[in-house]
């Protein structure tokens, strides 16, 4: 039992590598899958030098690509080619001036001396000229009778000029060793290069001499709806760019984004690539990348130095005020919506940053320590007041801006006060007084700042920053200016 079971199970294994699919015959299906073309031009390919694809298989930096153009064949009929020979035009005889007769002496010697010199002319008779007929030879056979497709390796650095083709692409996760071909390689059919053709014109214009071979596979991967990238994924911009424009070519339709009231600047520069690949203009690529420069602003609240973020934000509100400047009405509603993108992310990060900073009063730390946060963003408040009246023209539109004014305003009195506790609590926690055996101020000055830490816990701090209430925001500086008088109370105590 034992010899017959070793035997069967042999067996089928040699079954199964029998009938496993090679190479060969994964193309082949695949032709015959997309095309619907017949046997004989299918494995006209696949039985011929197959050189470019063993190369793609074994490639183990998974770098290669390969295509396959599709070419259907052009039948010329000859018979319907006439061979007569091609009429030769007579030249034309213009036609003899008509003299008119004058009397006079002088004109009867002329005639006479005329006649003379024609008397002495011999005019010889012109022979005819024997047309010869041109032989008309047809040009070589195209193509060969027999196959309805002709299919041919592409193995160049480039996407096929061919209107229709075969991608053969790696993929960039690999799930085993002992994968198959179709879980190893993306493979997708190019019926129409119209669209590709069109976004390839859309890449080429934004990126110009810099679009790169990975970002056309990108670019076509994404269009066929294959959610796989070849570009480094440091390259975030790039990717981020590459991926609208595929979205507005996609084979199943345009895919539009959610309205960009939504505040976030990727749904506004999405919408502003989509936009530009209706008309693709060198004429419009500046004012292109000036808006694509805001991508960065994303990652803002990101940054730690508070230096480089208000930097960079006078940086943005100063490409708002030049866009408004040479465009005008007919970038105004983008520059609306993206400067009170800015004027909300400016709130966020103004109140994370005064809340981050409160922390310390109970969290101290010698090593962490906090640079002024207005002294910062002064002159970016000053530019949010400036640019917002080049955008907006009504008193009402000034609202948001005025109110953000006023808060900062009292946010600066509370910076000041929470520095003042900062200095206080760092006095406190000096050699000199971590030498005294008396803790009493120590203990104290714990339970004030408790206090006040549960009081801003309560009202919370950074909502009543970012919001810009005024009317929390005096009520925490008050309370705030309490209990910084109590510790002062403490301190002169002890």
């Amino acid at each position: 039992m034992d010899i017959s079971t070793t035997s069967s199970s042999r067996s089928d294994n040699e079954d199964l590598e029998n009938t496993e699919e090679t190479a060969q015959q994964w193309i082949y299906r695949h032709l015959i899958e997309f095309t619907n073309c017949e046997d004989t031009s299918a494995r006209s390919l696949v039985d011929g030098d197959c050189s470019p694809l063993i190369q793609l298989l074994t490639d183990m930096t998974q770098t290669k690509s390969l295509f396959i153009t599709v070419t259907k064949p052009v039948v010329v009929d000859f018979s319907a080619i006439s061979l007569d020979p091609l009429p030769v035009p007579t030249p034309e005889v213009p036609p003899a001036k008509k003299t008119t007769k004058k009397k006079g002496k002088l004109q009867a010697l002329k005639k006479k001396k005329k006649k003379t010199k024609s008397s002495k002319i011999k005019v010889e008779p012109k022979k005819k000229e024997k047309v010869v007929p041109e032989i008309v030879e047809p040009p070589p056979p195209i193509v060969d009778a027999i196959v309805d497709m002709i299919f041919e390796w592409w193995t160049l650095i480039d996407l096929p000029h061919h209107e229709q083709f075969m991608f053969i692409i790696p993929k960039s996760r690999v799930p085993n060793i002992d994968a198959r071909l179709d879980e190893l390689y993306h493979v997708g059919f190019m019926k129409n290069r119209r669209l590709l053709k069109a976004a390839l014109s859309c890449l080429d214009t934004v990126f110009y001499d810099k679009t790169t071979f990975a970002m056309k596979i990108d670019l076509l991967l994404h269009i066929n709806e294959i959610e796989d990238m070849k570009m480094s994924k440091e390259l975030i911009f790039e990717r981020f760019i590459l991926e609208n424009i595929a979205r507005n070519f996609n084979l199943n339709g345009r895919i539009r984004n959610i309205d960009s009231d939504a505040r976030s600047i990727t749904l506004i520069l999405s919408q502003t690539i989509q936009t530009f690949c209706f008309q693709p203009d060198m004429g419009e690529r500046t004012r292109l990348l000036i808006q694509l420069s805001f991508f960065d602003i994303e990652y803002l609240g990101s940054f730690p130095d508070i230096e480089i973020t208000a930097a960079r934000l006078e940086k943005a509100l100063c490409h708002i005020s030049l866009l408004q400047f040479l465009y005008k009405e007919d970038i105004s509603d983008w520059t609306r919506k993206t400067y009170l993108y800015l004027l909300d992310l400016f709130s966020t990060i103004l109140a994370h940053e005064i809340t981050k900073k409160s922390n310390f009063m109970t969290n101290y730390s010698p090593e962490n320590k906090v640079g002024p946060i207005c002294a910062s963003f002064k002159k970016v408040v000053q530019k949010l007041v400036s640019v917002s009246r080049e955008v907006f023209e009504t008193q009402e539109d000034w609202s948001a801006t005025n109110k953000v004014s006023f808060s900062f305003y009292i946010v600066g009195i509370l910076e000041e006060e929470i520095d003042s506790i900062i200095e206080k609590v760092e006095e406190m926690n000096s050699e000199a007084r971590d030498m005294s055996l008396d803790r009493s101020a120590m203990q104290a000055t714990k339970v004030i700042l408790t206090e006040l830490d549960a009081y801003l816990q309560e009202k919370c701090l950074e909502s009543a920053v970012e919001s810009g209430n005024l009317e929390s925001l005096r009520s925490l500086a008050a309370t705030i200016v309490k209990h910084n008088k109590r510790l002062e109370r403490v301190v002169a105590l002890y």
